[in-house]
């Protein structure tokens, strides 16, 4: 006689995605794992140069002619939006969906700037980004389910509020200051004024991904704190480049909305509300 014995799998799911934690680290191989590691040198070294533009703030002096203001706005984008991303992915595979959701962002952020702006080159930045994200794509397919939208909680959502109201505000006068023409700064042959209304564009809509998409917390409140701390610390250094903000009250408000979004405390992404009429556990002295 044969017994059937029926095992429950009680793999915890990840909340928003139904797969348990080791479903996507399965799923993406190894050598899309080395490919997200590359990818981190490539757009923060070369020919991204996220990290090259961070550190123009920190040894460049008054009159230098460094665009101090357009060099830091290239510089997160490309380090904390994008190179991060992909480093989460490659540390943590788990974290593929809202770290391709990031990079998904930045894409489209990418190819409005380039009508908005008057300029072609975001959109070959956008088609790089694509390709370099590919890769990953199979594996997202397998592992994709529909995200579940939440009310994030009123603390939250008053932060939000500002950071997006001052992000959409930056992206608006670096499209037009590229439209009337108004001195630049190129990497290769990247104009940096449509990369920085890109840039605000990418936090508007992160900072409201991050208070309504739960999976996504964690990677999004990190990558935009750092992204907003380093703005205001490069305004802070050299408020008088181009693409800076020379104005205390805005620079104070960047820096202190980077900070509360560094000690938000993620709603736990691992915890599920027991079903009606289930028991729920309880801590023994």
């Amino acid at each position: 006689m044969r017994t059937h014995i029926h095992i429950q799998n009680r793999t915890p799911t990840l909340p928003g995605t139904g797969h348990g934690p080791d479903s996507t680290a399965s799923t993406l191989g190894r050598a899309a794992r080395i490919w997200c590691a590359v990818m981190v040198l490539f757009w923060s070294v070369f020919p991204g140069f996220g990290l090259i533009d961070l550190e123009v703030m920190f040894y460049a002096q008054s009159g230098d002619g460094w665009e101090v203001g357009l060099e830091a706005s290239w510089g997160v984008l490309f380090t904390f939006l994008v190179a991060l991303p992909y480093a989460v992915v490659a540390a943590r595979p788990q974290q593929l969906q809202p770290a391709l959701a990031m990079l998904a962002i930045v894409a489209a952020a990418l190819l409005l700037a380039a009508p908005l702006s008057g300029k072609a080159s975001p959109l070959l930045a956008a088609a790089s980004l694509t390709l370099t994200t590919a890769p990953l794509l199979p594996a997202a397919r397998r592992t994709w389910t529909s995200p579940r939208v939440h009310a994030p909680s009123p603390g939250l959502g008053a932060l939000t509020a500002v950071i997006t109201t001052g992000a959409l505000w930056y992206a608006a006068i670096a499209f037009t200051q590229s439209r009337t023409g108004a001195p630049d700064d190129t990497t290769i042959v990247f104009h940096h004024w449509p990369v920085q209304g890109a840039l605000g564009l990418t936090v508007a809509a992160a900072a409201i991904l991050l208070a309504t998409w739960r999976p996504a917390e964690r990677l999004f409140q990190i990558t935009l704190a750092a992204s907003l701390v380093t703005l205001a610390l490069a305004w802070a250094m050299h408020p008088h480049t181009l693409g800076s903000v020379n104005h205390r009250l805005l620079i104070a408000a960047t820096l202190t909305a980077g900070l509360l979004l560094a000690l938000h405390r993620p709603r736990c992404p691992g915890y599920a509300r027991p079903a009606a009429g289930l028991p729920r556990e309880v801590d023994q002295p």
